[in-house]
């Protein structure tokens, strides 16, 4: 985490702006969910095993899904601030890279491909035996997710 920091920093010092899939490499690292993740198991240490660890330290795809619409998600609330002269988001760093200036058709699409791995991802772990007991996603679920994004 400390690289992913330092190259934020090296960034800002010489005025660099990455694209969007370079500054998300990093500020995936930086966002902290997976570190919250792993500090969520503390508590569970008897249940939790350290290959669980391991497994959330190497971002598996559902993760990385999840990481990606909580950067983005947070990243829209500070793009206001950015058009103030602050340091550009990634939402306005992808308006750049891709001359576009509505991003919002983007953002549903990367949300709704997170939605489908994690919907995959999770019925591949229901049909083996692991995570959640049912193998479909109910409509609730569905919704409550698409309100969050």
């Amino acid at each position: 985490m400390a690289h992913a920091y330092l190259q934020e920093s090296n960034w800002a010092n010489v005025g660099y702006v990455p694209k969007l899939e370079e500054h998300l490499r990093v500020t995936l690292i930086t966002a902290g969910y997976s570190l919250i993740t792993c500090a969520s198991y503390l508590g569970m240490k008897e249940v939790i095993s350290k290959d669980t660890y391991e497994w959330v330290a190497n971002l598996p795809k559902i993760l990385k899904s999840i990481n990606i619409v909580g950067r983005l998600m947070n990243d829209i609330g500070s793009y206001q601030k950015a058009m103030l002269g602050r340091e550009p988001t990634p939402v306005e760093l992808h308006s750049r890279t891709h001359k576009r200036q509505e991003d919002q058709q983007w953002i549903d699409e990367r949300s709704r491909k997170s939605y489908e791995d994690y919907t995959r991802l999770r019925e591949t772990h229901a049909a083996s035996g692991e995570g959640s007991s049912g193998g479909s996603v109910e409509y609730s679920e569905y919704r409550i997710w698409s309100q969050a994004v």
